[in-house]
C-alpha cells in the first residue's frame, strides 16, 4: 500500500509527554489517578501525523493502523488507548524554504523526469 517516494531525511518528528498533572483521567488530573492506577491503566497515546493533501484514503487508514501497532508494541500499551490524528494540508499551505510545497514538489518532479527517474 505505501509507496514511498519520500527520502528519510525530509521526515521530522517530536515527542512531547504531558506532565501528569496538565492531563486528565475521569475528570480529575492525571497524577491523581495514578494514586490508584497503573500508567498502563490511564495513558492515552495521542499521535498527530500532518501530510500534504492527496493520497488515497485507503492509504491514510493504513497509516493509522501501522502507526498503531507500531506504538502498542513499542509502548507496550493496549491498541484500543492509542489515538491517531492524519491531518491533510493543501500543498499550496504548507511551506518549504519560504516556498509552498506544490511549487517544490514540482520542481522536484521536473528534476526527476529530467534525470530519468
Amino acid at each position: 500500500l505505501f509507496r514511498s517516494e519520500l527520502p528519510l531525511d525530509r521526515i521530522s518528528g517530536w515527542v512531547d509527554e504531558v506532565d501528569p498533572e496538565h492531563w486528565l483521567v475521569n475528570g480529575r488530573p492525571a497524577a491523581e489517578a495514578l494514586r490508584t492506577w497503573s500508567l498502563a491503566e490511564v495513558e492515552v497515546p495521542v499521535v498527530e501525523v500532518s501530510v500534504v493533501h492527496g493520497r488515497p484514503k485507503q492509504v491514510l487508514m493504513h497509516l493509522v493502523h501501522e502507526i498503531t501497532a507500531g506504538l502498542g508494541h513499542a509502548l507496550g500499551t493496549p491498541t484500543d488507548r492509542i489515538r491517531v490524528l492524519v491531518t491533510q494540508i493543501d500543498a499550496d499551505l504548507w511551506g518549504v524554504g519560504g516556498l509552498p510545497y506544490s511549487a517544490v514538489r514540482a520542481e522536484e518532479m521536473a528534476n526527476r523526469a529530467r534525470a530519468g527517474r
